[in-house]
């Protein structure tokens, strides 16, 4: 049986778990599979959709540390550290997959600013909700 400490620690994660299971989902499939529509024929609209992906995956990896306390410093640095790496992950995957994705440098650099804009929303709204008036 999972202790409570264990489970508590592991459940500030599941957002954020589940977020990545979407990204995964909608990085690695078909490109057919995703449905097109005229005006998303747009390059603007493929890297705006890969910002806000990547702001809301690094949003919630940041809450799941935040649930485990004080005992991780420099958090920040961590969370944009893992949604980068998953972000170049998700693109090597892509380019050797055969479904009609390719590898594209500039998907990774929406991903990057989407981790900033996460860390920008955090210290703007989110810090002191989280770690009080600091």
């Amino acid at each position: 049986m999972v202790s409570n400490a264990i489970w508590r620690n592991v459940a500030g994660f599941l957002p954020a778990t589940l977020w990545a299971v979407v990204v995964v989902v909608l990085s690695l499939s078909s490109a057919a599979i995703v449905p097109k529509f005229d005006w998303t024929n747009i390059i603007a609209f493929d890297k705006l959709g890969h910002a806000v992906f990547y702001c809301i995956l690094a949003l919630w990896v940041h809450y799941g540390f935040f649930r485990l306390g004080q005992r991780y410093r420099r958090v920040e640095y961590w969370t944009a550290m893992l949604c980068v790496a998953f972000g170049i992950a998700m693109e090597l995957l892509q380019g050797m997959m055969r479904a009609g994705r390719q590898f594209e440098y500039l998907d990774i650099v929406a991903d990057i600013i989407g981790v900033l804009i996460a860390f920008w929303i955090y210290s703007r709204y989110l810090k002191k909700q989280y770690h009080g008036s600091q």
